[in-house]
């Protein structure tokens, strides 16, 4: 019999891959109940195969190939099938970046190289509202640097 295995996964991860009907188990959270009923409590017998995406639906690290090692113990096969890799590429993660034009970048600059004259929260609002989308601190201190110098430690 073919049985196909999975952790926090999507019924839909499985379309690859070939398991007889009502075979699939999945566990969700942190309980490994339908492993447990696939390994015994009879969902698998010796001379099967179970399908997984990842070894790591199996455990983490060690104890992924403990598991892996005391399935195969059982004569169960253990067959790793990743998802197939598609052919659209990765999309930008995070927001654009922080690209403000020529004239606000000198005024910005200034501003956040003055802190004694604008204060940070002053800083952060005139930026936003002068580049028409939210910009932070974490930005203004990438493209800028720290608005204070650092006391060398000795």
């Amino acid at each position: 019999m073919k049985n196909a295995y999975g952790r926090n996964r999507d019924p839909e991860e499985f379309a690859h891959v070939d398991y007889d009907e009502g075979q699939l188990f999945i566990d969700h959270g942190e309980t490994r109940e339908q492993l447990d009923v696939l390994i015994n409590r009879g969902g698998a017998r010796e001379g099967d195969a179970i399908t997984v995406l990842a070894v790591g639906d199996l455990g983490r690290g060690v104890a992924a190939k403990n598991t892996k090692e005391l399935i195969e113990r059982k004569r169960i096969t253990v067959i790793v099938c990743p998802a197939p890799v598609s052919d659209k590429p990765a999309g930008r993660r995070g927001p654009r970046g922080f690209q403000p034009d020529d004239a606000l970048d000198a005024i910005l600059r200034a501003m956040w190289g003055n802190p004694i004259k604008y204060a940070q929260p002053g800083v952060v609002g005139y930026a936003t509202k002068e580049y028409g989308s939210p910009v932070n601190r974490n930005q203004l201190n990438h493209r800028y640097g720290n608005r204070f110098e650092k006391e060398a430690s000795e």
